[in-house]
């Protein structure tokens, strides 16, 4: 029996630039891909695994400095003598720059570092490792073409590629294959979220997801994968490890919710995750036209509860507008309101909530109200 791990897509590196996450907590998400990434060795080592599939985005090629490689190479050589297979993808291709070039890694560690098919045999535990590397940011050929595996052997295959569309410009490839190539298993990368993919009704290829979620929308259980491999029979078991999870929620208020409600809303959602876990709320709803909500003032209290918490404020006063127009008919505040409204139903976007939120300003002012900020 052939045991192995398979993980992909951990971004070491990378900046969350594009969540919502404050610098600092960034830092810590950093370190927490790290810690998670050194767990999933020392998971292999414990389970005695024969060798370890890290199928591409390694790192983030544009954030990578000495200190991440080093640290990089210093989990790795936990690993001594077992094999280590590194298939670089898009994020972390093998450009003329590359840390997989320029540095010395350890001599158990294999990287593919080209676009061609290369074949490394493993005496012990007597398996073929197939595998290619990125040498650019973008590929559009399905280069799973150019592969045939050697017949009547255990084949592994390591590829960072996109199995969701034939269009697509990160190695797009289709596994409903008349022919299996002779493939065992495919140890995929650049989805995500685990998934098995079976041709012919036997299991042949998987993608194991992230291990930590990289941002507000991949939700769901984030892990790697064990995997065992008997007679070329492959059976795989999801190994969950992420420290945090992304967790939207809606709350939608009414114009008989008031502060007192809303902590009781969120103190509900806080109990049932946990500490660690990221946040994000949004509050939607017609709300009384006297309540001002103060979203930082409210993050400042449940701060201690969660790792990090954002609040999206997407309420509405409950102006009814259609009365507003007809009560003030041909005044200023008629006008006010017809011409918003016109300016509302010819936009979209972000453009339409600009408008939006400059009627219901525009209402707080002329109804000799304060002006609350939204």
């Amino acid at each position: 029996m052939i045991k192995f791990i398979h993980t992909a897509d951990l971004h070491l590196g990378t900046s969350f630039s594009s969540s919502f996450l404050s610098a600092k907590k960034a830092r810590r998400r950093r370190q927490d891909l790290l810690d998670t990434f050194e767990k999933i060795i020392k998971y292999g080592l414990e389970k005695e695994v024969d060798v370890f599939f890290l199928s591409g985005d390694l790192f983030e090629y544009k954030y990578a400095d000495k200190f991440l490689i080093n640290y990089i190479k210093d989990i790795l050589k936990l690993t001594k003598t077992i094999p280590v297979f590194i298939s670089p993808g898009n994020h972390d291709p093998v450009l003329k720059d590359s840390y997989y070039l320029s540095y010395k890694w350890p001599d158990n560690v294999h990287i593919f570092k080209n676009e061609n098919w290369e074949k490394v045999y493993l005496s012990r535990p007597g398996i073929n490792v197939y595998g290619l590397g990125w040498q650019r940011w973008h590929i559009e050929e399905n280069l799973l073409n150019n592969l045939e595996c050697e017949k009547d052997k255990i084949n592994f295959v390591l590829l960072h590629a996109d199995n969701k569309s034939e269009n697509s410009t990160y190695l797009p490839i289709d596994l409903r294959m008349k022919n299996d190539r002779n493939i065992t298993y495919m140890a995929l990368g650049h989805v995500h979220q685990m998934e098995k993919i079976y041709s012919k009704k036997r299991l042949i290829a998987a993608y194991p997801g992230t291990p930590e979620p990289l941002d507000i929308n991949e939700g769901g259980k984030h892990g790697f994968i064990l995997g065992k491999v008997l007679d070329k029979n492959v059976e795989l078991e999801f190994i969950p490890i992420a420290k945090r999870k992304y967790i939207k929620k809606e709350i939608i208020l009414s114009e008989q919710d008031n502060y007192n409600t809303l902590r009781e809303k969120l103190l509900k959602i806080f109990e049932d995750g946990k500490k660690d876990d990221i946040y994000r709320i949004c509050l939607t709803g017609l709300i009384d036209t006297d309540f001002e909500l103060d979203i930082e003032l409210i993050k400042e209290e449940f701060i201690d509860k969660v790792f990090y918490l954002q609040i999206l404020d997407k309420t509405e006063p409950s102006y009814n507008i259609a009365e507003l127009k007809l009560t003030h008919q041909g005044d200023i505040i008629g006008i006010f309101i017809e011409d918003l409204n016109n300016k509302i139903e010819n936009s979209s976007g972000r453009q339409k909530e600009i408008y939006q939120k400059a009627l219901y300003y525009g209402l707080d002012a002329l109804l000799s109200k304060k002006v609350i900020l939204r």
